[in-house]
């Protein structure tokens, strides 16, 4: 779910995804509308994890190439606690490497920042909040 006050123009980006993700323009006053995306990943294992986070990573793919010109700010609980955003490095625990790469990869080629800094579940990052 996007929720924005209620005096903002916003309209819905339709993905064909088969992941759960939420994407929406809002239009601004001077520039390119902010698209904003609210992400979920279940903390699921085996091959069904990685059919969603091939699903997931696509859709991010997408919405940068689409939306290049403009700031993308993205938001949402990845249950991915491996990745260690602060030195670009995966703590292989919860999840295979694999994963959690495809995840962290992802961000580095459309040149996503993780702007979360406290931890937010016991000493982890679940929630991201990933800008351009």
């Amino acid at each position: 779910m996007v929720a924005v006050r209620s005096d903002l123009i916003i309209q819905e980006i339709a993905l064909e995804s088969h992941a759960e993700i939420t994407t929406a323009e809002i239009t601004v006053s001077n520039g390119p509308p902010l698209v904003v995306a609210s992400v979920y990943r279940p903390p699921k294992h085996g091959d069904v994890a990685n059919n969603y986070t091939n699903n997931l990573t696509t859709d991010l793919y997408e919405l940068s190439d689409k939306y290049h010109e403009n700031t993308i700010w993205v938001s949402g609980d990845t249950n991915l606690p491996d990745i260690d955003w602060e030195n670009g490095a995966i703590m292989v625990f919860s999840y295979l490497h694999s994963l959690n790469d495809k995840f962290h990869q992802c961000t580095l080629d459309v040149g996503f920042e993780q702007t979360v800094g406290l931890l937010t579940y016991d000493d982890t990052f679940l929630n991201v909040f990933l800008t351009n």
